[in-house]
């Protein structure tokens, strides 16, 4: 129910008549990217289970939509947490390339050597195109440089996005020619850096020579692309349109925190686990024998528990606040001016009623 979204819209400010409710933006965006954030099979079933109590008990606006919030970030976080990093805990099921380099000893721990149980990284194949779903694609701590990258191309599509309803807005507001001027060429901006944004890489990362040639044609697009799209908006907005260039820039690195957040919590998880688990409980450590030690168990027991739910805390309040931050500051900035009144029909206002 995305009307359960309008509470955090109007926390900010109620919608004009004559522009885009962005409602349904923060219904999508908000618990992808706090899913995004958490991404883990463990934190998410809490998130479900509290969202699911909060909408049968809460009555009051703000609580429900929290709960309706936290439901859904719930679903995001175990679709992220079984399909793009497939772990759960801070502890993956198949690959353990979470504790590469990282934890001595404990290196080769999974859900699957840990429970001693087959659980197979493939869980099935879509016929037709060939692809395999797995139980992961990457890791939080082991694919960094990918992860950082494609929170670039996420920034860049949730930017554009609220480009394309700011041009919808400013034709209502001012008619096409300025919405060309004003919002289409940002979109122009923003589609060249995004071809230009492999080609930086390939040149600085890769050390691609080639690269930055002008015979490359995605540097050619997107310079051209880059550069119309500036003249456009110097021309409809003056000289702001230069001073809010560099922001082109920072904008779309603003979303390199959606997997640093994920990062910051997968190395809490890390460290409580190999000291409850591997060196307090010998659990999954490689040549020990897992202590039988009632008292070192219940040692190992609280500081795993406390650990998590310290980090399921932090991840309500990082996700959280990261994640809406990212649609009041980076997409409404685009798009919404706010500043509406909510609908409120002509009736009676009365003091007293006396029955006859």
């Amino acid at each position: 129910n995305t009307g359960r979204f309008e509470f955090f819209v109007k926390l900010l400010s109620t919608p004009r008549y004559n522009e885009i409710d962005p409602t349904i933006t923060v219904a999508i965006f908000f618990p992808m990217f706090f899913g995004l954030m958490v991404g883990d099979v463990g934190y998410a079933i809490p998130f479900l289970v509290l969202g699911a109590l909060g909408l049968k008990r809460c009555k009051s606006q703000e609580w429900r939509a929290i709960s309706t919030m936290l439901f859904y970030g719930g679903i995001w976080a175990a679709f992220f947490g079984l399909f793009l990093y497939g772990d759960m805990m801070g502890i993956e099921f198949t690959h353990a390339e979470h504790a590469k380099n990282l934890a001595s000893g404990w290196e080769t721990a999974t859900w699957a050597s840990l429970l001693g149980i087959d659980i197979p990284h493939t869980l099935f194949t879509i016929p037709g195109i060939d692809f395999d779903v797995n139980l992961g694609y990457a890791t939080k701590l082991g694919s960094v440089p990918i992860l950082l990258y494609g929170s670039l191309w996420v920034g860049l599509a949730h930017l554009i996005v609220g480009l394309i309803i700011g041009f919808y807005n400013m034709i209502i507001r001012h008619g096409l020619k300025a919405a060309i001027m004003e919002k289409m060429s940002w979109i122009m901006v923003m589609v060249g850096f995004g071809c230009l944004l492999p080609v930086i890489i390939d040149a600085l990362v890769n050390g691609n020579p080639d690269a930055l040639s002008l015979s490359n044609t995605l540097l050619l697009v997107g310079i051209g692309l880059f550069a119309v799209g500036m003249l456009m908006a110097v021309k409809g907005e003056g000289g702001k349109a230069l001073i809010d260039m560099p922001e082109v820039v920072s904008n779309v690195l603003s979303y390199t925190r959606l997997i640093a957040i994920g990062m910051s919590k997968a190395g809490m998880a890390l460290a409580f686990n190999y000291i409850a688990l591997g060196r307090i409980a010998g659990i999954g450590m490689e040549g020990v024998e897992p202590t039988t030690d009632l008292v070192m168990l219940i040692v190992a027991l609280s500081i795993f528990t406390a650990g998590h739910l310290m980090i399921f805390i932090l991840a309500i309040l990082s996700a959280g606040l990261h994640g809406i931050r990212l649609q009041y500051v980076e997409l409404f900035k685009k798009f919404y001016e706010g500043g509406g009144a909510d609908f409120d029909p002509l009736k009676i206002k009365r003091k007293h009623t006396v029955e006859e």
